[in-house]
């Protein structure tokens, strides 16, 4: 009887060792929200955005952000790290104008969006959780230069 429990104890030891590292060892979801700040004195239109979040293209086009609003552009979700850096992979065209004026800077541009870290998964994971991504568009971006 003193062999069968030892037996029993270590099987469930070696089951509570498995489902730990099964649940440890998945890699959470990371998030990431574009978003459109309108810092100028009248509205933006955006007549087209591209976007690829690894299953298919979506397309939006004629969006109006009144002036001094934000606009949650796109969410995009992986499995693996994410920042700024990839922004291009998933936002591949972003036209906004402002009275028939382009600005004048590539809107792709990651040097352009600023990034903000909303929540970690864990304290010992390296992995992000949730990221704001926020693009500041300003009166003198529509200027000719």
């Amino acid at each position: 009887m003193n062999n069968f429990m030892l037996i029993v104890r270590k099987k469930m030891l070696f089951a509570f060792f498995y489902v730990f590292l099964f649940f440890t060892s998945c890699d959470p979801p990371v998030y990431m929200d574009l978003y459109i700040k309108n810092q100028s004195n009248e509205d933006i239109s955006i007549n087209s955005i591209v976007a690829f979040d690894g299953y298919k293209v979506d397309s939006i086009h004629d969006l109006i952000i009144k002036n001094k609003q934000t606009h949650l552009l796109l969410k995009c979700e992986s499995i693996i790290d994410i920042d700024k850096s990839d922004i291009p992979v998933y936002l591949k065209q972003l036209n906004i104008k402002k009275e028939g004026k382009n600005v004048n800077f590539n809107t792709i541009d990651t040097n352009r969006w600023d990034c903000e870290v909303i929540s970690t998964a864990k304290p010992f994971a390296k992995s992000l959780l949730h990221i704001k991504s926020t693009l500041t568009i300003n009166p003198e971006d529509f200027e000719d230069k």
